[in-house]
């Protein structure tokens, strides 16, 4: 098993995510609950392959694990050790990509971003649905939620838009440019919320027969102000269990979602009305964001297609939040 930079980066960020137990027991209790034994499963993202040994361990007679990076070289090593490796065929491609010999019983994937849809989970179970699954087949999760509101959180916009380099008297414009243009991995506090949040979204995966990519609210607004919009979501694994990601529930790995705006958006001082639409452009495993806000007094544009793809990589190394 060859080792490189991206593979150790990838450890780390796993690391993070099996680590986290409101995650990983959901998954393995949701497993547990919907496989039989018997079942042919297919896990997209198999990652480690902790899901994938899951299925085996609720009595799976096989797993096919799909990934498209070589850390499944990691997952096929942990199988070795763990003396299932004959349960269980790793196919480093992207699902879309592959053609199974048999169909499955359970979809298992874990693709699921800090807002629920940037791993582009949508798109993948679709075609998963369509090309891997036997009629009245299994899939986890079930269901996901996405929910949105204003907020201001102090000092956080000033932040990500290195506005501290102007104390070293270097112009931060083009940096500011490109950060206002990525989200960002955050913990919301209540304090943060300056508004109702809202459901914008409820996706069924079981039912799951086209995408809408376009999600719009409105929020009343009075005596605040808003430097960005917060999202989670929660997901729906099974009957019985659920992961809910909101800044009210435990804290997870996926934290919240910070919007950023180019600046903040003062005081209405009378209540207000603001327009929100939130554009998701699925590109590959991943995709765009966009995000837009019509106030009273302006519009805001934003999206990822105009930020750093690796900016927040280099927050998280940096633990800069």
């Amino acid at each position: 098993m060859s080792l490189d930079v991206s593979l150790f980066y990838l450890l780390n960020l796993h690391h993070r995510m099996l680590s986290d137990e409101i995650r990983t027991k959901a998954f393995q209790k949701a497993i547990f609950e919907k496989v039989n034994p018997g079942d042919v499963v297919v896990d997209i993202g198999t990652g480690t392959g902790i899901l994938a040994f899951f299925a085996i361990q609720a009595g799976a007679k096989k797993v096919y694990a799909i990934d498209t990076s070589n850390i499944i070289e990691v997952a096929k090593q942990i199988a070795r050790d763990n003396r299932i490796l004959d349960k269980i065929v790793f196919i480093q491609n992207d699902s879309r990509e592959v053609v199974l010999p048999e169909k499955a019983d359970i979809i298992i994937s874990e693709t699921i971003g800090s807002f629920g849809l940037e791993e582009n989970i949508c798109g993948t179970l679709l075609h998963g649905k369509q090309n891997f699954l036997k009629p009245g087949g299994k899939i986890i999760p079930e269901e996901i939620e996405l929910y949105l509101t204003p907020v201001f959180c102090e000092g956080k916009l000033e932040n990500i838009k290195w506005e501290f380099l102007k104390n070293y008297d270097i112009n931060n414009d083009s940096l500011s440019d490109i950060a206002v243009h990525n989200t960002y991995k955050t913990n919301l506090i209540e304090s943060n919320i300056v508004s109702c949040p809202k459901l914008i979204s409820k996706i069924n995966f079981t039912n799951i027969e086209q995408i809408s990519y376009v999600f719009k609210t409105q929020f009343n607004l009075q005596n605040c102000k808003i430097n960005g919009l917060g999202g989670w979501f929660k997901a729906k694994l099974s009957s019985n269990v659920y992961i809910d990601t909101s800044p009210f529930s435990s804290p997870t790995h996926w934290m919240q979602t910070y919007f950023p705006l180019q600046e903040v958006v003062e005081a209405f001082k009378d209540k207000s009305t603001i327009e929100v639409e939130i554009r998701n452009h699925p590109f590959g495993n991943s995709c765009f964001i966009e995000w837009n806000i019509r106030t009273s007094v302006r519009e805001y544009h934003h999206t990822t297609f105009n930020g750093l793809p690796s900016i927040e990589r280099f927050f998280d190394m940096y633990g800069i939040s």
